[in-house]
């Protein structure tokens, strides 16, 4: 069955899109920086198996020790691990936090840059329910 949409004269008819397929990859790393002071981000990186696979999806849990944060966003993934990240993040402090207070939630953004498996990021994030806003540098390995 096609379906039809008369349209100023014209037919429109829709097209048939196919899902891609995703491949899932784990990801993750070991980072040095604020607030954290040192963490373990665990996760998955899913890139399409069809058309430009350079683009994909990532999802991270990242305990640590002054702090713990999930992020997600979109990645760019070039060839010989290279590549850029942009994600959304929350961000929940404890312990003994670097430049930020303890027990404070954060909400922002961060982007990352590899090269081969070294990950270099910088983020904003505001405090939730008040407080100062702070921003983030990360070094580390992996993604």
């Amino acid at each position: 069955m096609v379906a039809a949409i008369v349209f100023g004269g014209g037919l429109l008819v829709p097209e048939v899109v196919q899902a891609q397929r995703l491949e899932w990859l784990p990801a993750g790393g070991l980072h040095f920086g604020g607030p954290q002071r040192a963490s373990l981000a665990l996760g998955a990186l899913a890139v399409p198996t069809a058309g430009d696979s350079r683009f994909g999806l990532v999802a991270l849990a990242e305990p640590g020790l002054g702090g713990a944060k999930v992020r997600a966003g979109l990645a760019l993934v070039t060839g010989f691990i290279t590549g850029f990240e942009l994600q959304g993040s929350l961000l929940r402090t404890f312990g003994n936090p670097v430049h930020s207070e303890r027990w404070q939630t954060y909400a922002g953004g961060e982007v990352h840059a590899m090269f081969v498996l070294i990950n270099i990021g910088i983020g904003e994030y505001a405090a939730i329910g008040g407080g100062k806003s702070i921003t983030t540098l990360t070094f580390g390995l992996g993604l």
